[in-house]
């Protein structure tokens, strides 16, 4: 079992954005979505869960708590992808594929906002 905290992440609203190249057009993630991965990265391996690599064989259940910086109302799935490809990037587990259960909850509004994250291997 795996309890930890990370920061408030970017709206999935943000998330992708379209790219001319010539004459066709590229979905890439945006500058909020990338900056928040470095910034995951750097989050997870101050606390010692980077490179965690728990085996794509294995599967998770995942319990976000979304506490919110602000009283604004949001989508509770419009946040969970970057926090759920913030711990794929940094090889907290190998693809967010094994999660086989997700639960989102909305918790109370802090300052700053964050994130709690519970994460389960399943027998």
């Amino acid at each position: 079992m795996y309890n930890f905290t990370m920061p408030w992440p970017p709206t999935l609203n943000h998330y992708h954005q379209p790219v001319r190249i010539g004459k066709s057009v590229r979905i890439i993630k945006g500058a909020k979505a990338r900056q928040y991965a470095k910034d995951m990265e750097l989050h997870l391996e101050s606390i010692g869960l980077r490179n965690e690599m728990i085996s794509e064989n294995v599967k998770l259940s995942v319990t976000l708590i979304l506490n919110p910086p602000t009283l604004a109302r949001y989508d509770v799935d419009n946040r969970s992808k970057g926090v759920l490809d913030a711990l794929s990037n940094a090889n907290f587990y190998a693809d967010d594929s094994q999660i086989n259960r997700l639960t989102i909850i909305k918790g109370e509004k802090i300052k700053g906002g964050n994130v709690i994250v519970k994460v389960e291997v399943m027998e």
